[in-house]
């Protein structure tokens, strides 16, 4: 379940901004968008990109190449009602992994589409 802990977190704190910071909201949009594009695998290899390149003390810092193809986050008011949300993931015996990776997955993947969808068509 690890592999979707950028997605939850980025997730997360786009529907929930006052939980995080504001400066990180416009690259958790866009690993969103990473996600959504080329998937789970990618998340993966851009995050492994990002912790190698912070083990060189002259490469520290963010790298933003990955991320420069897709949209930043709109400025304005933080979004609500959102068409798939954390509160609104199934639970059974207290996990929202109780069908397995497969459909947790998906279901992550549905959160972030509509996390997407709302924050890319406010006004």
């Amino acid at each position: 379940m690890y592999r979707w802990h950028n997605p939850v977190v980025c997730a997360y704190l786009l529907q929930h901004p006052a939980e995080g910071h504001e400066k990180h909201l416009d690259v958790q949009f866009r690993w969103l968008q990473l996600l959504l594009d080329q998937g789970i695998d990618a998340v993966i290899r851009v995050a492994a990109h990002q912790v190698a390149r912070n083990r060189h003390a002259s490469r520290q810092g963010y790298d933003m190449t990955p991320f420069e193809r897709y949209a930043p986050l709109p400025p304005g008011r933080a979004a609500t009602d959102f068409g798939a949300s954390f509160s609104a993931l199934p639970v059974v015996g207290g996990s929202f992994v109780f069908d397995g990776p497969e459909a947790y997955g998906r279901r992550i993947e549905a959160v972030a589409a509509a996390t997407v969808e709302r924050l890319s068509g406010r006004t």
